[in-house]
């Protein structure tokens, strides 16, 4: 899906050295359809919105008050996450190559992040990772022309795994649900690392990997009240992660196990309609600004 919202177009006074450039096209890139579209997709796509409205008219706070980019208008090119990795790497090409954007922001599904940013490197043009939670973006690769905007999943399980310690959380048995996918491995592989160090004797029973957007958890949950763990841990999140905690209440997990989630609150209404034993963990970016909404 692509569409592009028409803006004003407006006479620039910047020089430039062989044309004036009358907007900043910048491509955004988030998930308006699938699982993560209501959570995470769609409110990504409205605040971009609602910020470049305002920048374009000139409205945002200082020190932004001045028109767009540099005088230049912003004229966002929007695509839709939806679809997989290939198919965002061709997107991704189609923005820089066909588009003609100036910079793109985007990405939410880690497994996409990891595919488009060597695309970006290789075509020399400005990538900026706004969401996406895998530690493997720079930490395996050099890049000079990408950049995020936010910290990734690590701090997320060693914050959850440090907090179950302080709080004095038993954990001699553990159980995992985790996406199978770069960002629920990652995950796992960090929450499982952190509580080996702080909880030593833990022992890992049933690890479950269901595909992302998987919706439906019977199997998996009637395997955890089974093994009936200390902790249950997940990064789901999302749709996934509604559908899962709507779910396994009825079915007597939360009463079993404690269960623990390292990833962020994704709008989940159905989690606090829950009776439900849980702990979450955010990042510390979802905690600003430092007002009585984000202390609770």
């Amino acid at each position: 899906m692509r569409s592009c919202l028409p803006l004003p177009a407006t006479t620039l006074t910047l020089a430039a050295p062989s044309f004036a450039q009358e907007t900043f096209k910048l491509g955004i890139v988030t998930f308006l359809s699938g699982p993560a579209a209501d959570s995470f997709g769609v409110p990504a796509r409205n605040g971009a919105q609602y910020v470049i409205d305002q920048l374009n008219k000139g409205s945002a706070p200082a020190p932004y008050e001045k028109v767009g980019f540099g005088g230049m208008k912003i004229e966002p090119v929007i695509i839709d996450e939806n679809g997989g990795a290939t198919k965002q790497v061709q997107e991704l090409r189609n923005l820089y190559q066909r588009d003609n954007v100036d910079a793109v922001l985007g990405f939410i599904s880690s497994g996409d992040c990891l595919a488009v940013a060597p695309i970006a490197e290789e075509l020399k043009k400005l990538l900026l990772l706004f969401d996406c939670g895998t530690p493997r973006i720079f930490e395996e690769t050099k890049y000079n022309y990408v950049f995020r905007t936010a910290s990734h999943a690590t701090m997320d399980n060693v914050g959850l795994v440090r907090y179950m310690k302080a709080k004095n959380i038993k954990m001699d048995t553990l159980s995992a649900i985790n996406q199978d996918y770069a960002w629920g491995q990652d995950s796992r592989a960090d929450f499982v690392a952190a509580a080996q160090q702080l909880y030593p004797n833990v022992k890992l029973e049933t690890d479950l990997l269901p595909k992302f957007g998987a919706g439906q958890y019977g199997t998996e949950i009637s395997a955890l009240v089974g093994a009936g763990s200390d902790v249950v841990y997940s990064s789901l999140w999302g749709g996934d992660l509604q559908a899962f905690i709507l779910q396994s209440a009825p079915r007597g997990l939360p009463k079993k196990s404690q269960l623990v989630f390292s990833a962020r609150r994704s709008r989940a209404a159905a989690a606090r309609r829950q009776d439900a034993r849980r702990h979450h963990h955010r990042r510390a970016r979802r905690l600003w600004p430092d007002v009585a909404e984000n202390r609770r």
